[in-house]
């Protein structure tokens, strides 16, 4: 998937908004990111390095398999992309490109990881956010078997 070409997602995804306290938090240790040659945020695959944040425009998510998209969505600002590689330390499952003029941060895997150990709260405010995903996944699933 290269940038902006999940065109029409199968889902402009509430799913991916954070918490408005864990979104400000978030925004405190964050960073700019910033476009690689690829301009992507990470590819299907990719070991876990960071976890970003969109302040503002979407990001489109893809998912592959034997070279075709099977899952398309799009996060838009207030969304958290990575989260389950972040907190599992597993590779990301999608590939992430932001859409034309999207605003971009990013916090580091451990330097998130830390934050969430360190507040109870933030981290069922991030538990919410990755059962909403699994939810979204499940309809996806659902949507290609019917």
């Amino acid at each position: 998937m290269e940038p902006n070409s999940c065109q029409e997602p199968v889902s402009t995804a509430t799913e991916f908004l954070a918490d408005p306290e864990l979104a400000r938090e978030i925004e405190k240790r964050s960073e700019p990111w910033e476009p690689d040659p690829e301009g992507v945020l990470f590819r299907q695959g990719d070991l876990p390095t960071a976890l970003y944040f969109v302040k503002s425009g979407e990001v489109a998510l893809g998912m592959e398999t034997e070279n075709r998209l099977v899952m398309c969505v799009r996060a838009g600002a207030g969304s958290l992309v990575g989260l389950p590689a972040v907190v599992s330390s597993k590779p990301y499952s999608m590939t992430a490109a932001p859409c034309a003029g999207a605003e971009i941060s990013k916090i580091g895997s451990e330097e998130f990881k830390a934050l969430i150990a360190s507040d109870p709260a933030l981290a069922l405010k991030a538990l919410q956010t990755l059962a909403a995903e699994v939810r979204l996944a499940r309809r996806c699933c659902m949507d290609l078997i019917s």
